[in-house]
């Protein structure tokens, strides 16, 4: 079922559009908190009053660099279809993340969908890097 998604043009130049958008916004969130800063990003998380938004405040040291440079590793691996299987797992991490610890819900439980939709279907073999190295990998016959 998952495979004639992959296969018929219409559905999987959909899916490579959708999956650029994501890896876009994604991308330009983990650069927004990259460039405001540690602070700012303690005072957005904190301010949801959760237990867990208090004890990313308690360890923002840790935490604000994997949060912005794996926001920024998901959104390239989104944005160019490179392990976007991948991408898309840090895609669901990040929602869940957001959900739980900041109770944002609106965009984030699209980006929730949407990176399930990913990680099923597998949508960099439409338009990304996946497709390239699916082909030199299996042209090495190692795997087969």
């Amino acid at each position: 079922m998952f495979e004639n998604l992959r296969r018929e043009n219409g559905s999987a130049a959909l899916l490579a559009i959708l999956r650029v958008i994501f890896g876009v916004q994604i991308l330009n969130a983990g650069m927004k908190h990259l460039v405001d800063g540690q602070a700012v990003f303690a005072t957005i998380v904190g301010g949801s009053g959760t237990a867990i938004g208090s004890w990313v405040v308690a360890n923002v040291g840790l935490m604000f660099p994997l949060v912005v440079f794996g926001m920024i590793l998901t959104g390239l691996s989104l944005l160019f279809g490179v392990f976007a299987r991948l991408g898309s797992f840090g895609m669901f991490l990040f929602s869940v993340f957001f959900i739980l610890g900041m109770n944002s819900w609106m965009g984030n439980i699209v980006m929730l969908g949407a990176s399930i939709a990913f990680i099923i279907v597998g949508p960099g073999r439409y338009l990304g890097l996946d497709s390239y190295l699916l082909r030199r990998v299996s042209a090495l016959k190692i795997f087969a």
